[in-house]
């Protein structure tokens, strides 16, 4: 309402936006899980596994993206 976005825009842009981040929490969660299922107590250790790590690794990487689009966007429109 603010800026004039339609909602149904508003709504679009705001689910697609949401799904990356929510995959990877959801990621994180089950690798949790598999660890506790397992009878293991998680600490600083379980973040080094592979069903924990990977996630953080993807979250790393989407963290990143508006860094990386922003750098590209100054290479190719130099302003």
């Amino acid at each position: 309402a603010v800026v004039g976005v339609p909602a149904r825009i508003y709504l679009l842009a705001t689910f697609f936006g949401i799904m990356p981040g929510t995959f990877v929490f959801v990621s994180v969660g089950n690798g949790l899980d598999a660890l506790l299922a397992q009878g293991r107590v998680p600490g600083v250790e379980v973040f080094l596994e592979p069903p924990v790590l990977i996630p953080l690794a993807g979250l790393t990487v989407l963290a990143l993206v508006p860094v990386a689009y922003r750098r590209l966007r100054r290479r190719v429109d130099p302003r």
